[in-house]
């Protein structure tokens, strides 16, 4: 298993994922995951890019949680190297999570 998706495996069972919690990304955090997906199922580069630096402004602000960062810097870095096929399995597991029920 690469580095980066055993990190953001990681990170989303520290957050809740698995258990009765729900999803463990923030309403912001999930229409930004739901964005960049759609820029990775279309391997658009461009809007990777806009949505990772989106990503850090909310970061910065305080609207976003370092750990959820943490996993659209791991799906923007494959996207940036290429790899759609590791960029998408990572962005399709993160849709799965966003979409589970409270």
């Amino acid at each position: 298993m690469k580095r980066r998706h055993f990190v953001v495996t990681m990170i989303a069972l520290a957050m809740g994922c698995g258990g009765t919690r729900g999803t463990p990304f923030s309403t912001k955090t999930r229409q930004i995951l739901g964005a960049l997906k759609k820029a990775v199922d279309n391997e658009d580069l461009a809007v990777v890019e806009k949505t990772l630096a989106l990503s850090k402004k909310q970061l910065d602000a305080g609207n976003m949680i370092q750990s959820e960062y943490d996993v659209v810097e791991a799906i923007a870095a494959y996207a940036k190297e290429g790899d759609w096929e590791s960029a998408q399995a990572l962005a399709d597991e993160c849709d799965k999570l966003t979409k589970r029920s409270t």
